[in-house]
């Protein structure tokens, strides 16, 4: 008996952004920052971007690099799963 493979669906940053609903980003230090994600489910997740020095420290920079992390299929986004309607969008 020969049992056929069922692809699972993905975790794709494009899924990953649809599932977004709110972002907030804090400086916690002088070359930490933080972004905070918001999900439909009411879930957050996290990231951080750090630089070396804080001469080196850009706002924006950190956002985006802490962003990206955030939303990185890898990151706490098995938190969802205990929601089955957000993990039927994943």
């Amino acid at each position: 008996m020969r049992i056929a493979a069922r692809p699972a669906a993905k975790v794709t940053p494009d899924r990953i952004n649809a599932l977004i609903v709110g972002e907030s980003y804090h400086r916690l230090t002088a070359t930490l920052t933080m972004a905070v994600l918001t999900l439909t489910n009411g879930f957050t997740v996290t990231g951080e971007s750090a630089c070396a020095s804080p001469e080196n420290y850009d706002q924006a920079i950190g956002e985006q690099i802490a962003r990206k992390n955030a939303g990185r299929p890898n990151n706490d986004l098995s938190l969802p799963r205990a929601d089955s309607s957000a993990r039927a969008a994943l």
